[in-house]
């Protein structure tokens, strides 16, 4: 029998991935690029080599389309939600899908994989055969907070 107290969050955090650009920071670093291929691109089209300008039309769309990229996975979140009878991660995905998974906290392990020169590699919830792997694209000084929460918070839930 579960009880309100069992059901209110000890922890609770959304994890998302870190991007320092903004939308104008995005249009900035485009601009200056474009501006930066028009000095070459001049000079080539005076020279008679007008077709290595549209090269460098190819270098901006794949510039843009990596950014691109790199903002869709930026959509992504891992929620992670720790009451006294139960530990839920859900990850939502760049296409909109949520994945939720569930531990018993008396139950579940959090593996941490450190190596000395860099810090921790890999964190993930283990239980029964279930793995979920925890802030793979966190940057890797913030995992280690994240480690030291996940552990106090789990200690906490088994105190009961």
């Amino acid at each position: 029998m579960t009880t309100a107290a069992d059901e209110r969050p000890i922890f609770s955090i959304t994890l998302r991935p870190h991007r320092s650009l903004s939308r104008r920071g995005f249009w900035l670093v485009m601009g200056l690029f474009c501006g930066l291929l028009m000095i070459p691109g001049v000079l080539f089209y005076t020279i008679g080599a007008w077709p290595v300008i549209g090269f460098m039309g190819l270098d901006i769309l794949l510039l843009a389309g990596a950014f691109r990229l790199n903002n869709l996975a930026a959509e992504r979140a891992q929620e992670i939600r720790l009451t006294r009878s139960e530990l839920t991660v859900r990850e939502t995905s760049r296409s909109g899908g949520a994945r939720e998974t569930t531990f018993n906290p008396y139950w579940v392990r959090l593996e941490v994989v450190r190596r000395e020169d860099i810090g921790i590699v890999r964190m993930a919830f283990t239980s029964h055969g279930v793995r979920v792997d925890i802030g793979r694209f966190l940057p890797l000084p913030e995992r280690e907070p994240v480690a030291t929460a996940l552990t106090n918070a789990l200690a906490e839930a088994r105190a009961g």
